[in-house]
């Protein structure tokens, strides 16, 4: 179902994916930090709000009539809380909330209820309840236009929020990581994989310019007695991209390619939906997700693509704004970065821009750091015998299960983008050479320290004080500059993390999908041992995927699951557009044919021609008036991802 509040859309896919800034978010202007006066929270205002506390409460105002109010209250719970709250900030406010659901963040696990009047006026009150207190955060707007207006604002205010007074690192020593705290750590991992259900994990620890530390857990595959070691292969995913923009750096300092040069030189053919946009885009736009091209993976699902094919695809994909002015997450611009850079080396500009830029990769990132496990080669990697296999749950039926190989290699035509195996011991070279500001621990200069600097510049805002760089995340811990990325396929999870002022960095690889609060939850875990912390995460991190377990069950309770019965689809069999195939077979039922095999489709009672996919892609069959068949493929609330495919007659 679609709300049509932007606010609620991205925190109702917070239920699904725990870290909203992968998902939302606009460029912010500059923010002023308060502290409530009884000290028991902080939090950032963005620009453009007037500051209108009082004695009892945070207000700001954003205009004559919106409103946000931040507040503790003793309470039994969150619900009573937010009530205590609404009386005391809006005593006017007399109704019931007409929805309430329950949104994970980084930050803690938050009830949001919104409250509509007569007048058309709207309030929005946020709340989780710590310790006998309620922290609620209101919003209030006479209408729906006026909500989306600050929608951006008062997401970053949430994900800013901080209980109590912030742990502030920034002169602090970081312990060296000791056998003690080893075994504390390998004693949780064992615990929390079983928690998240992670198959297998590898994790690795950089100090000090060396790899002080790396472990294998748990199995290759569910049901399987081979175990998981250091040299096991693992898909990385996302955490790859900083890979490909260290590879461009290195193109920089031999001056082949430069940050600021217009894409359409590098690239020629290079066009987007927009022509202003094409114009603007420079070579540092493809990797900045500040490119305003719309995330659109869909396709990725379904067919593939040449390099070439891939870039021509662009203009029609949606832009959402013109460079600079908005953060969007695009593998399809990533990708192309990265083939574009290619282009500059290719011999004759070749053609062949995906075995160019693996090339370029095993020559100038992966030879010099010693990375001699990690490959773009999909085969090779599963050939091996100590390779991980991909997990994921089936909503269907609601347990853990192994995936088809095959359909992790849906992301090898935005190799770029993160399509690599690696291993956790090639991970943590890589890793250190970051420690060491582009000198791979063999002690290969890889890539300038200013140019690989330029790569960890805080470009586009994400939300409150997090940016995002080229190929990462610029955020902060306990006042420590942090970078990090995940990685995530259909049947994997990923995270390299570092604090560069405290040399100390983390590389977490599984064979789970949406896996990252077991992930990060190790990464945070190392961070804590080592400057003595209490450890607060772990308790954050579970709240928030058993939040996220609930509420997928929750939903799942209004949705049925049936098998399709051959009479019900038989006019939509047939070759579609991109050469996709909707076939019926006795023996496996109702499936879509792809590019990378066979998926299987089941009914949504009471949605009228919609079908669920295996693979997370939701398909809805239509006629037209001549008796044609038009195929919808798409994901839950994003009808910027959808593709609309024609049923080929005859």
């Amino acid at each position: 179902m679609k709300i049509n509040f932007r606010l609620i859309i991205a925190i109702t896919i917070l239920l699904l994916l725990p870290l909203i800034w992968l998902l939302w978010g606009n460029a912010q202007g500059a923010t002023s930090t308060h502290t409530a006066l009884d000290g028991r929270y902080s939090f950032d205002i963005p620009e453009n709000w007037v500051d209108e506390s009082t004695a009892e409460f945070n207000a700001f105002s954003y205009s004559e009539n919106i409103y946000t109010y931040l507040i503790a209250v003793e309470a039994n719970d969150v619900d009573s809380g937010i009530r205590h709250a609404l009386d005391i900030t809006v005593p006017e406010l007399d109704s019931e909330p007409v929805k309430t659901t329950t949104a994970p963040a980084p930050n803690g696990t938050w009830t949001q209820k919104i409250y509509t009047l007569p007048d058309g006026s709207m309030t929005v009150a946020v709340g989780q309840f710590v310790d006998d207190l309620a922290y609620v955060l209101i919003l209030q707007a006479p209408d729906e236009t006026a909500v989306q207006t600050v929608t951006d604002d008062f997401t970053s205010i949430l994900l800013s929020f901080t209980l109590g007074n912030a742990i502030d690192l920034t002169n602090a020593q970081p312990q060296t990581i000791t056998p003690d705290m080893v075994a504390d750590l390998e004693n949780y991992i064992h615990d929390i994989s079983a928690f998240y259900e992670v198959p297998g994990a590898a994790v690795a620890i950089v100090q000090d310019g060396e790899v002080i530390y790396s472990q294998g857990f748990g199995v290759l595959e569910m049901g399987s007695e081979q175990a998981v070691n250091t040299d096991t292969l693992f898909m990385i995913g996302s955490v790859g991209k900083s890979m490909t923009t260290m590879m461009m750096a290195t193109l920089v300092d031999d001056e082949i390619l430069g940050w600021d040069t217009p894409a359409h030189e590098v690239y020629p053919e290079f066009s987007l939906s927009n022509a202003t946009a094409t114009e603007q885009i420079r070579v540092r736009d493809f990797v900045n997700n500040s490119s305003g091209v719309a995330t659109y993976n869909v396709p990725r699902f379904l067919v593939s693509q040449t390099p070439a094919q891939l870039i021509e695809s662009l203009v029609t994909v949606p832009t959402i704004a013109l460079p600079g002015e908005a953060y969007s997450y695009s593998n399809l611009m990533f990708a192309t970065g990265g083939y574009a850079a290619a282009h500059t080396v290719a011999a004759n500009n070749s053609v062949d821009l995906h075995s160019t830029y693996t090339t370029l990769m095993q020559e100038r990132i992966f030879d010099p750091i010693g990375m001699v496990h990690t490959t773009f080669d999909f085969d090779a990697a599963i050939g091996e015998d100590n390779h991980a296999s991909p997990h994921a749950v089936d909503v269907v039926e609601s347990d853990l299960d192994v995936l088809p190989i095959d359909w992790e290699r849906f992301i090898l035509p935005v190799a770029p983008a993160g399509a690599s195996w690696s291993n956790v011991e090639d991970m943590a070279l890589y890793l250190t050479t970051h420690l060491n500001q582009g000198v791979a621990p063999n002690g290969t200069v890889v890539v300038s320290e200013a140019n690989l600097s330029e790569t960890q510049q805080a470009g586009i805002n994400i939300a409150g004080d997090i940016y995002y760089g080229m190929g990462w995340v610029i955020d902060s811990y306990n006042g420590l500059p942090l970078l990090w990325h995940s990685g995530g396929t259909q049947g994997f999870a990923s995270d390299i993390a570092f604090l560069p002022d405290a040399n100390l960095g983390v590389v977490v690889l599984s064979n789970k999908g949406n896996a990252d609060n077991f992930t990060r939850s190790v990464r945070e875990y190392v961070f804590e041992l080592s400057f003595s912390l209490e450890h607060e995460a772990d308790s954050r991190y579970r709240v928030t995927q058993t939040a996220s377990d609930a509420a997928l069950e929750e939903i799942l309770l209004d949705i049925q699951f049936v098998p399709v019965e051959q009479e019900q689809v038989i006019e939509y069999v047939g070759e579609y557009d991109l050469g996709i195939a909707v076939i019926y077979d006795e023996a496996n039922g109702f499936i879509i044919d792809t590019a990378y095999g066979q998926v299987p489709l089941v009914a949504v009672v009471g949605r009228e021609e919609t079908y669920y996919a295996g693979n997370g892609l939701i398909l809805t069959f239509s006629h037209d008036s001549e008796g044609g068949v038009t195929l919808s493929i798409g994901v839950l609330d994003d009808p910027l991802q959808t593709v609309v495919l024609q049923k080929r007659m005859g």
